[in-house]
């Protein structure tokens, strides 16, 4: 049996323009993190959510739907 997978970044789900601004907001924000970090960070949380919004029992604390 064969799959078809897409490998999707969070980037690719958030949109460059709305990636680029959480960058920039997360290396402002942290004097600490350089921006490969930020880069990274926004990248998981855009897959993660991407992960969430597929799956109800994965749903973000608060939501209605999750069980």
């Amino acid at each position: 049996m064969a799959y078809a997978t897409e490998v999707m970044t969070g980037r690719a789900i958030l949109g460059a323009d709305m990636a680029d601004r959480l960058v920039t907001r997360i290396v402002e924000d942290h004097p600490g993190f350089d921006l490969p970090f930020a880069e990274r960070i926004v990248d998981q949380t855009g897959a993660f959510l991407a992960a969430c919004a597929g799956r109800s029992r994965y749903a973000p604390s608060g939501s209605r739907s999750a069980p």
